[in-house]
Parts: C-alpha cells; structure tokens; sequence
C-alpha cells in the first residue's frame, strides 16, 4: 500500500499541487512570535511581496546608560536623513565592522539557544532559563570572554540586574563541598 503527503499553503490554506514547490517563509522577528518560526506559502502567493517590502534598515541602539539595546526598523531613506556631515554612504563605508551581533538569529540564520555555551549571557529580551543562568554561574570568565569579543557588555556580578537574571548572588555549590 503505497502513502501520499498532501501539502498546503499555510497562508491560504489551498493544496500545494507539488509539495516539493512550495516556498519555506522563515520568520526572523515579529512582535507576535517569540523566536524563529517557519511557514510554508505557494511561490504565487508571494508574487506580491516585493510591491509590499519596505528598503529598510534595521538598527539595534544601546543608550549609554541603557544594559539592552532597543531595536528599530526604518526606511533606509529616513536612516539617510540622520546623517547630517556626509552621505549615508560614506559612514557606512568607514563603518566599524563587527561580527556575531545578530538579534536573534546566529549568522547562519538558526535559532539562538541561550541554553548552550556559545549564547548563554548574551542579551535578548524575554525570560532567562535556569539552564542559562547556570551556565552563565558556572561558567562567568569564558561567557564574559566571548561576549567581549562579540562587542557585547560583560556580566558583572555586581549589577543588580545581572545578579538576580543570573542568580549570582546564589553561592555555586562546589564539587566535594
């Protein structure tokens, strides 16, 4: 006895003719959806997304007095504007180059899994798991290592904040004691 999968479009609902056609639509960010999520569309359905899509810029601004940068998403037109002494183009060509700063994607586009040593500390909105905050406890100098090299703050036990998202003010029970 032989199986068939039927396929549909998760926008429309309608039957994918050829499962193997249909369009994977991954969602990096919505204020609807907590982390990556991934639809399936038919390829004519989104003939009309290029019309619809914004050139943007999409900018994570830290205040100097701020621990978690606020995101923003602007028309690279209206991002142009901000530069007053020479052409957008110019500062960006002068820009300072910097590398694993992807919100929540890493560079290959996966998930961030702050339950692992390679983003456990690394700031993100949302709650922190008792697994990252063990590992951050657990692991404090090369966590705060690797954020440094990433450009990001360093976890300071003294932080008020960070001691109570990381339970830092919590003794770390030590082998044989």
């Amino acid at each position: 006895m032989g199986e068939k999968v039927m396929r549909f479009s998760d926008l429309s609902g309608q039957l994918a003719p050829d499962p193997d056609q249909l369009a994977s639509i991954t969602i990096v960010e919505h204020p609807d959806v907590d982390g990556l999520v991934r639809i399936d569309a038919l390829p004519e359905e989104l003939e009309a997304l290029g019309k619809m899509a914004l050139k943007a810029a999409i900018l994570d601004v830290r205040m100097p007095d701020e621990e978690e940068p606020v995101r923003y998403v602007v028309t690279t037109a209206n991002f142009a504007k901000l530069a007053t002494d020479k052409p957008i183009a110019e500062v960006l060509e002068g820009a300072e180059r910097v590398s694993g700063r992807r919100r929540g994607a890493g560079g290959n586009g996966e998930a961030r899994n702050h339950e692992t040593l390679e983003w456990a500390g690394t700031p993100h909105k949302g709650k922190t798991s008792p697994e990252e905050a063990r590992l951050v406890r657990e692991n404090l100098a090369v966590i705060n290592e690797r954020l440094a090299a990433q450009g990001y703050r360093a976890i300071e036990p003294s932080n008020p904040e960070h001691a109570r998202r990381y339970g830092l003010d919590t003794p770390i029970p030590r082998n044989g004691d």
